[in-house]
């Protein structure tokens, strides 16, 4: 890796590794969505509270929580 791309991707390290660290949850409509991807919310309020929690109104979307048991092999 030369010079300069080494010291980019240094510099790009430190600047996302403290923001990881402090990342809070993300909540739609009150239902916390971590870990979901590539979604866009339309005419939606979002607000980012102190602790990098991030909350997203918007009506007429819906969030829930669900509980999948595996099957046991037969």
């Amino acid at each position: 890796m030369s010079r300069p791309s080494a010291r980019i991707a240094l510099t790009l390290a430190a600047t996302l590794v403290p923001m990881l660290a402090v990342a809070g949850s993300v909540f739609l409509n009150g239902v916390n969505i971590d870990g979901v991807k590539n979604t866009r919310f339309e005419k939606a309020t979002v607000r980012i509270d102190a602790e990098g929690n991030v909350y997203i109104n918007a009506p007429g979307y819906a969030a829930r929580r669900t509980t999948v048991t595996p099957t046991p092999p037969p």
